[in-house]
């Protein structure tokens, strides 16, 4: 960002470009003079010219309005608005047009192409339906295996159960890069054995479940046990097992 010059967006720039006149097929004749006429500009974005010249050496040679002399003798003369008048005593021979390199002041434009560009660009539909394909398993399935380890943390009772909640606490405070690398070796041995890709869409969901077990488990573990204990026991006493509940 420090070198997108962000900060001169809404003030006046200079812009350097290259442009061509119309080739041969657009002469005119004027009693005896051969004319190429046109605006190098295809869309008028508001932009003003200050100077132009024929050679990438020396692209300020001209100022506006003042005549180039090329090397044919032909003249050339360039409005500050983009219009060109190419004036020649031969006929134009040339297959493509003269190139003009020109310096321009470019005034703040809003616009919304940016988006546009983003948004409808070829390829990021794709990838947008990639990522929710990706987010959305990847953040249920941690959710349903975690409610019940998180469930069984609060209300269960069983031999270890503070040991592993003590586990699970420890674990956030394992760094994410340092758990990057033996998770994924671990993934990569279990997909092996149940033949399950890692580069399918079942394999990162399962590589995005297991980084997010221990986080979740211990924020819904912390949610359950807020719940009255009267609710749970009341429903225990109508008869409702741990899965009921």
């Amino acid at each position: 960002m420090a070198v997108s010059g962000w900060w001169t967006s809404l003030t006046t720039t200079q812009v350097n470009e290259i442009h061509r006149t119309l080739n041969k097929d657009a002469q005119i004749q004027e009693n005896d003079i051969y004319i190429i006429k046109g605006n190098l500009f295809d869309i008028d974005k508001g932009k003003k010219i200050t100077s132009f010249g024929i050679t990438s050496k020396n692209i300020n040679q001209f100022l506006v309005e003042e005549k180039a002399t090329l090397k044919d003798g032909s003249e050339l003369t360039v409005s500050e608005n983009g219009d060109y008048v190419w004036k020649s005593q031969n006929p134009f021979k040339n297959k493509k047009g003269k190139r003009i390199f020109i310096t321009a002041s470019s005034p703040p434009n809003f616009t919304l192409e940016n988006y546009k560009e983003v948004l409808f660009k070829e390829g990021v539909g794709q990838a947008f339906l990639n990522t929710l394909t990706v987010a959305i398993p990847s953040t249920i399935i941690p959710l349903i295996i975690c409610s019940f380890f998180a469930y069984a943390l609060s209300w269960m009772r069983f031999f270890g159960r503070d040991t592993l909640l003590a586990i699970i606490i420890a674990s956030l405070v394992v760094p994410l890069q340092m758990s990057l690398i033996p998770l994924l070796s671990i993934y990569n041995d279990i997909g092996a054995l149940f033949n399950v890709s890692s580069k399918s869409y079942p394999g990162v969901w399962m590589a995005h479940t297991g980084f997010g077990l221990a986080s979740t488990t211990f924020l819904l573990r912390n949610f359950i046990k807020s719940l009255p204990h009267e609710m749970i026991e009341a429903a225990r006493v109508d008869g409702a097992t741990h899965y009921d509940i």
